[in-house]
């Protein structure tokens, strides 16, 4: 007998290199030779147990090369908001108040 299927659909959180690279609309070759580059001015790195990109992680690193957020104190690369917004607690603009 077949497995029923989920009621439901979801977005896997877990990308891989050609997932992100793809994200970002550009090559999977773009992204591997751009990826140091992208780590010094604080793109996240892959999980050291999975392997797999946090698409969070990247959205939040977006989020504040673009001025959506401010950038964190260990993250000074990234751009902070054009106005004189507070500073955004990383966890909860990542993950929401809990």
């Amino acid at each position: 007998m077949a497995r029923p299927k989920p009621k439901f659909t979801f977005s896997p959180r877990l990308m891989t290199a050609l997932d992100v690279a793809t994200y970002l609309n550009r090559s999977e070759q773009w992204f591997a030779h751009k990826r140091p580059q992208m780590e010094v001015a604080g793109f996240p790195r892959p999980d050291p147990l999975l392997g797999l990109y946090d698409q969070r992680a990247v959205d939040l690193w977006l989020d504040r090369r673009s001025g959506l957020v401010a950038a964190s104190p260990a993250n000074d690369s990234a751009p902070g908001p054009a106005n004189d917004a507070p500073a955004v607690d990383p966890f909860k603009a990542a993950f929401g108040k809990r």
